[in-house]
């Protein structure tokens, strides 16, 4: 009776092995998933700022030492000053925010916690995949606009 014993310790010894394994796994390839996440939202700023501020208003901020490839593909434009510009993209990105999530997303108005708890609640925690491309859009638009703390907010 007692190998019996031995070979279920040493298979629950296996599985438990084999759960922690796939736990590390899944952690691995979460993480990967958010840093590209990460760094295509942050490229997306970039690329909203340039044409919103640079492209449009003729408006040049000074870009970080480390910003090497992204200013080879974005470079500075000849556009003049165009102050008043600077004015009216602002609210002009706010608005294209809005369209977006009304058109697209409508769940996805608001801050996002209330969304979510309401999902976890209500709809077996299913969040529909449009909510969060509609946030990462607008909330990129929001910041190219020149608006940092409101798209913070929207991202939740």
């Amino acid at each position: 009776m007692e190998p019996s014993v031995r070979d279920t310790s040493t298979s629950r010894k296996g599985s438990h092995l084999q759960a922690v394994g796939r736990i590390i796994l899944l952690a691995g390839a979460v993480g990967v998933a958010a840093g590209v996440g990460a760094i295509i939202f942050d490229w997306l700023c970039h690329v909203v700022s340039h044409w919103a501020l640079d492209w449009a208003a003729g408006y040049r901020e000074g870009a970080p030492v480390g910003r090497g490839m992204l200013a080879r593909l974005l470079p500075a434009t000849a556009q003049p000053l165009r102050p008043w510009l600077l004015l009216v993209i602002p609210a002009g990105g706010g608005l294209l925010a809005g369209v977006l999530i009304r058109a697209f997303a409508p769940d996805a108005a608001g801050p996002g916690i209330g969304n979510a708890i309401d999902a976890y609640h209500n709809r077996n925690g299913t969040i529909p995949g449009s909510v969060g491309v509609v946030k990462v859009l607008a909330s990129a638009v929001t910041l190219g606009r020149g608006d940092r703390e409101a798209a913070r907010a929207r991202s939740g």
